[in-house]
Formats: C-alpha cells, structure tokens, sequence
C-alpha cells in the first residue's frame, strides 16, 4: 500500500528533452524514493515517456497545475486503484521558473528523463539494458556540523552541477535527500562503461568546491549495479547499488565498486546476526569473561577487566571483536553496555555473597556510551540494583575515543568518579594525547597498550623509551599503571624494573568464566607467571 505522496512534478520540453523535479513532503523518505526511483526505471524499461504522467500509475488521483505538477491530490490504496480515496491533500504552487540547482536547497531530488529505450520485446529478450549508480559524499556529515547546513547546502548545489554535467544528457540523475545521489545510465550494460562514467565524475569532483571565501576538496563513494543482472526492479537494483556503495566505504571512500552477489549473501547474514545479537541481549545471553590483573612482586590478583563474549546457539563463543562494531552500527551499543555493567555488578555481588573479596572490575565503555547521557544513570543504577560499592567497579575508555570527543567525555567521566566509579584511559600512548591533555583528564589509571609489548619483543630502543616515559608520567601524576597484552616473562621482568608492576596478559592468564575465577579467588587469589604462553586452543577466545 503506498503511503506516501509526490509532493510536485514539474516537467518542461527542452531541446527535446523531458525534464523533471520531484519535490517530496516530510514523508518516509525511503518508501517516497522508491516510488519515484521506480517510475524512472518502468519508464526506461518500457519507453513510456508519456507527459503529463497518469497518477492513477502512482496510487494518486488529482488535478496537475500548467507545469505539470499535482496541486490537488488524493491518495488512494495503491498503484492503479479505483478504490476510495484516503487523504485529500492541497499543495501551494511553485513558481515556473523554479530553477534546476537551487532546488537542492529545498531537499528537492532531481530526475531528468530525455530519450525512449529500445522496444520492449528487445529488452525482455536481454537486447538492452542499463546501469544503475549509488553515489555518497564521504564525510560530509562534518561540514554540516563544523560549517553549517546552510554552507552545506551551498556545496550540494554545486556538486549537483558537476554531478549533472559529467553524465550524458540522457542519464538520470536524483538527488535522494541528504548527500545521496542515484543515477541510471541508459546503455550501460558493460563495467568498463560503467567504469569511465565513475571516472569522469571523479575527475568532476577533482577541483576544490569554492563556497564565499572557502575552498574544500570533496570526494565521494559509489557503487554500481546493473539491470537486469543485478535487479529487474527499483527497489532490488537501488539496494544492490547501496550495498556496493557501502562496501566502497567500508573500505576507506573515495572509490567506486560493482555489486555481486557475495554482498547480498553478506548483507542477508550481517542482517541475521544483527537479529540474533538483538535476542541475544534481551534474553542476556552475553557472558562475561574475566581477565586478572597480577602484581608481579607477589602474585596477587589485584583487579579484573570483565570481558563480554556472545554465547551463540549455532555459532558458538564469539568474541567482542566480532560483534561490539555491529552493536554500535545498529544501536544496540548502549543496551549492550547497560547489560554488561549490570551483569559485572550482580558478579561481583554474588562474589560478596559466597564470603570472597573480589578485586576491582574494570568493564569496558565505547565511545558511543560515553558521548551517552545513559551511562551515568547506568552506572548508578547497577551499583545500587546490586548493592554494590563504587569504587569496586571500574569503566575502561580508549584514549582514542576521548580524543575523537574530549569535551564530553570528560564530563562523563568526571560525573562518573563523582559517583565513586574509577576510571581507567586503555590503550594508552595511541591517541596522540598531550600532556597538558592528560592532566586535565579525570583518569584514576593507565593501561599501556600491547602495541608497544610487541615493539618491544622486537628489540625496538625508541619504544622502550616510549613505555618508560608513559611509567613516569603516570607515576609523577599519581596515576596507577598497568601493563596489558605481556605474553613473557622477559616482559614482566622489563616492567617490573621500570616501576610498572601490574600486569595483565596471557602470561599469568587467559580470561576466564565466573566460576574459575570464584575457585582462583577460593583458593586465595595467587597467579604464578606461565614461562611459555599457550597457543590458542580449539574452542577458546583471544581478545585483541
């Protein structure tokens, strides 16, 4: 059933040419793009560039002003209904000389249609057939946000243009809202076709974007798909062509890439696991791990990093690594966060309950949580479902993500050590942090990242400057220090010398479930160093 409605059609004979705008309401965009994408691959399909176009065809009944455009309309139950009308809507007119590129100002996306196909029997019989193009600006979303979407528009008006005047007269070109654009290349059945088309953009987008008194160079990101080997229908070629777009992305933009069918299949099981991950979380079916951490002088376990593995009922154990990037990429993050510190919490209560004293756990915390206002209410309201004390709990935060947003995160970790929770900044030394940055930053411990280990085993001099400096600064600061990923001796030695004496990594233990560590806290919580680490066995998880 349509629920969605053209908002207005204007077409004018130029050259020969048809020409058309679509201007669409505040309606669902995805649906209302389909619709009119749909109409543009029929009328290429079957060379029906009739004018004014029936709205019967679009599941509308009304009345088109002298440009061509619905003023008054209903819509109906659907595509060819005779059925009684739904909603009666008016429109207020355009103006006939409402202009090509500063429509994009209007969120107006563009079509031009200006020449038939060949028959239709050809095409049924696979004679002709065309391609179609998803094209994304990379990062534009940071002009938007640093400049304004007003300077943003500027610049869509512009790369419309250039967009427009790459392509051949024929060619339709739509802007989908946003800083999408779909095109469809009639006579283009061929990827190296496809291929100088892509090129000829790129060497479009090659001149820096002037806008007032600033200039930037803007890239974008494609994916091409073609008709009828990809899709023989809107809906089935612009999704093949998104997900071709998509890849490009994923593998750094400012590229072009075809479609195959591997990316359907990864698509459909990227879509599954996303569904499993979901009833994963709702029936808790995420466990935590917990890796020691070892005062090397002694042997004690002095702290935990709770360590979330998805317990799979087809796949097995399956480490964060695998799933964390989903959770963050569908919205699940913050349900996946909230889950894991609540579990952490009743842990460590339950710990309590048996007459163990367990040591600290630190649990782990995305930059998507902290730019959370959740996190905070999160936090507060384990630590009281559980009664647990604070300061037995830690959040653990990559330097890299406070960087990415230094400003807010550093709020919620000041609200977060007001309430008594600890904070530790993991993988430190990769985020490129000052020093007058890391003073200010309100961080209770230090994680050394297992980059700099592994320099190390390699002899590297300069690293080994590196971690000892990181030692002293914590150590000059009042901050704790903790070395993770050391898988030798030799390393625990090097770190015990230089003041770093907390250690975490495979050498004294693997993470391990609840119950191995109630028995390691049992028995009275020492760890002796293992002198040759274990390869990984069938069966087990290795975090990075």
């Amino acid at each position: 059933m349509i629920t969605v409605a053209i908002v207005s059609l204007l077409a004018v004979v130029a050259t020969g040419q048809y020409l058309a705008y679509v201007e669409r309401a505040k309606v669902d965009r995805a649906k209302s793009d389909i619709l009119m994408i749909a109409l543009a691959v029929e009328r290429f399909r079957s060379h029906d560039f009739t004018y004014p176009p029936d709205l019967a065809t679009l599941g509308l009944a009304g009345k088109l002003d002298p440009w061509g455009r619905p003023y008054h309309y209903t819509e109906l139950s659907g595509p060819g209904s005779k059925g009684k009308a739904r909603k009666d809507h008016k429109l207020n007119p355009l103006n006939s000389d409402f202009d090509l590129f500063s429509a994009g100002k209007d969120g107006v996306f563009k079509t031009q249609i200006d020449q038939k196909f060949s028959r239709d029997d050809v095409i049924a019989a696979g004679g002709a057939g065309f391609a179609t193009a998803f094209l994304d600006l990379d990062r534009f979303k940071s002009i938007n946000d640093g400049l304004g979407h007003a300077f943003g528009d500027d610049i869509l008006v512009e790369i419309a243009r250039r967009i427009r005047g790459a392509v051949a007269s024929g060619d339709f070109v739509a802007r989908l809202g946003g800083d999408e654009f779909f095109l469809i290349l009639p006579g283009v059945t061929e990827r190296e076709q496809a291929a100088r088309t892509m090129r000829r953009l790129a060497d479009a987008f090659d001149p820096p974007v002037v806008v007032g008194q600033r200039e930037l160079q803007q890239r974008f990101s494609v994916g091409v798909a073609f008709h009828p080997a990809d899709g023989a229908d809107a809906a089935t070629l612009i999704r093949a062509a998104d997900m071709a777009m998509y890849r490009v992305k994923k593998s750094g933009g400012n590229n072009s890439g075809f479609f195959d069918a591997s990316m359907d299949r990864a698509a459909q099981e990227r879509l599954q696991m996303e569904n499993d991950l979901r009833t994963a979380i709702h029936e808790r079916r995420i466990a935590l791990h917990y890796q020691p951490r070892v005062d090397c002088r002694d042997g004690r376990v002095v702290g935990l990093e709770a360590l979330a593995r998805w317990v799979h009922p087809d796949g097995g154990m399956i480490a964060p690594g695998a799933f964390i990037g989903l959770a963050e990429e569908c919205g699940l993050i913050d349900e996946l966060g909230a889950l894991v510190i609540d579990e952490a919490c009743r842990q460590l209560a339950e710990w309590r309950a048996l007459g163990l004293r367990p040591p600290r756990v630190g649990v782990n915390v995305s930059g998507h949580q902290l730019a959370s206002t959740a996190l905070v209410p999160t936090l507060s309201g384990a630590l009281a479902r559980w009664a647990v004390e604070p300061e037995c709990l830690e959040i653990e935060v990559t330097e890299t993500a406070l960087v990415r947003d230094s400003e807010s995160g550093g709020r919620q970790l000041q609200a977060a050590r007001e309430l008594g929770v600890q904070v530790a900044i993991d993988d430190f030394g990769t985020g490129y942090s000052s020093l007058a940055y890391l003073m200010r930053l309100p961080s209770d411990t230090l994680k050394i990242d297992r980059t700099f280990l592994v320099e190390l085993e390699r002899g590297e001099k300069a690293v080994e400057a590196v971690v000892r400096s990181i030692i002293g600064i914590a150590r000059d600061l009042g901050k704790a220090v903790v070395a993770e990923g050391v898988e030798s001796v030799e390393q625990v030695r090097a770190l015990d010398a230089w003041g770093c004496h907390v250690i975490q990594g495979y050498v004294y233990s693997r993470p391990l479930p609840a119950d191995a560590i109630t028995r390691l806290l049992a028995g009275g919580g020492i760890v002796q160093p293992v002198a040759n680490v274990p390869v990984q066995g069938p069966g087990q998880v290795r975090d990075a």
